[in-house]
């Protein structure tokens, strides 16, 4: 086994090279002791500065299983049931029909109603629910049945029903129960304005990148540490440079988005993980989930569906994504590489990142990267550098 991830930074390096992205940070941990913890590349280019282990990332979608624990406790303490219909906790979700769907329906994304279009940051929690509820079924498809991947509404009605069951927001629950217990103290479902704007002043946050035009061009992180001048160079034309992703910004933090707002390290990421992998465990020896539960969240309770969102059958947990490589198609998305385990789950953030857990193998871990460069360029990446991260630790 290599500490030193030689193949999992030679993908991350390949991917800067060609310009998927200008940095990654990776965080390991294998049978509970940390094993990989490095940034590899640049936060910015021009001007440059290197990415660093300590930077908050966002996490995007990667971050939906904050308010899938967040559910998962509030079962434990009798407070929320899986099996429960939402119009128990929402009563005007029953709307044109959909009064059958329950909280395992959402987080199994086996709900079978037309997900609106939400404007969010622009629109408030309020009008958020509100449209939703006005949402319509599919015709002819039952909820359980029929398999689509949702990435909002679905997550917005699981932290009303949080927000609800607790008393305060969902953000402020999943802060205070989940990530504050695990030591995770520098992660978060969004951030007020103030403290984004501060952050980001102060260096800690370290911003995505459109990378899809930059993607066409080689980016040279030498030159661009030496301080040489990027535009005109024939190997990164201006033109080329990747932007500063539009999602950064203060106000889409400060809307504490359930479904892809969280940001905090790779580190506060796998901690997560391994959380799950210890059936529930905090560091110091309590339990943030019962066994039981943790075990029915991370475990196929979705099976041999096809996904209609991503047109390949894919196997969910409650709120988890499990292992489906299986199936047979190397096109399933957001993988967790070649070698893990069919028991391996946990969720992908768009164009971006991977956290997930492997039980057989005692593997949990995060993948940042501060690249968006495309669906089918990310898939190929995540698919590479989680297949690398087995191989350097010799599981194959």
């Amino acid at each position: 086994m290599s500490t030193d991830f030689p193949k999992l930074r030679r993908t991350i390096e390949d991917g800067i090279a060609i310009g998927l992205h200008i940095g990654a940070v990776v965080h390991v941990r294998h049978q509970g002791q940390v094993v990989a913890d490095f940034a590899i590349g640049a936060a910015d280019i021009d001007p440059f500065r290197p990415l660093r282990v300590d930077q908050q990332m966002l996490w995007l979608s990667a971050g939906k299983p904050l308010t899938a624990i967040a559910v998962g406790i509030l079962n434990d303490r009798g407070r929320v049931d899986f099996e429960a219909p939402v119009i128990d906790y929402i009563p005007d979700f029953g709307r044109h029909g959909k009064e059958g769907i329950t909280i395992r329906n959402l987080m199994t994304h086996t709900h079978a109603y037309k997900p609106p279009r939400l404007d969010w940051p622009r629109m408030s929690r309020e009008a958020i629910i509100e449209q939703i509820c006005d949402a319509q079924p599919l015709e002819g498809e039952t909820p359980g049945q029929y398999a689509a991947y949702d990435p909002q509404s679905t997550w917005y009605l699981l932290s009303e029903i949080v927000t609800l069951a607790a008393g305060r927001p969902n953000h402020e629950f999943v802060k205070d129960e989940v990530l504050t217990p695990l030591g995770c103290d520098t992660a978060s479902i969004g951030m007020n304005a103030e403290d984004w704007t501060a952050a980001r002043d102060a260096g800690r946050l370290a911003v995505l990148h459109d990378t899809t035009s930059s993607a066409r061009e080689r980016i040279d992180l030498t030159a661009a540490a030496a301080g040489k001048p990027l535009a005109g160079d024939p190997a990164i034309d201006h033109a080329h440079h990747p932007s500063r992703w539009v999602g950064d910004d203060a106000q889409r933090a400060a809307a504490h988005n359930p479904g892809g707002g969280s940001l905090g390290r790779a580190a506060d990421l796998s901690a997560v993980y391994q959380c799950l992998l210890d059936a529930g465990k905090t560091p110091d020896g309590s339990y943030l989930l019962r066994t039981e539960t943790v075990e029915q969240m991370t475990r196929r309770q979705r099976i041999g569906l096809k996904d209609n969102s991503f047109g390949q059958v894919i196997d969910w947990g409650l709120g988890f994504l499990v292992n489906s490589l299986h199936y047979g198609s190397p096109a399933v998305p957001y993988s967790y590489g070649r070698h893990a385990s069919e028991d391996t789950f946990g969720h992908g953030g768009m164009q971006s990142s991977s956290g997930f857990a492997d039980p057989v193998h005692e593997i949990a871990a995060a993948i940042i990267f501060n690249g968006l460069p495309g669906e089918p360029k990310h898939q190929k990446r995540i698919l590479d550098a989680n297949s690398a991260l087995y191989e350097d630790l010799e599981i194959t």
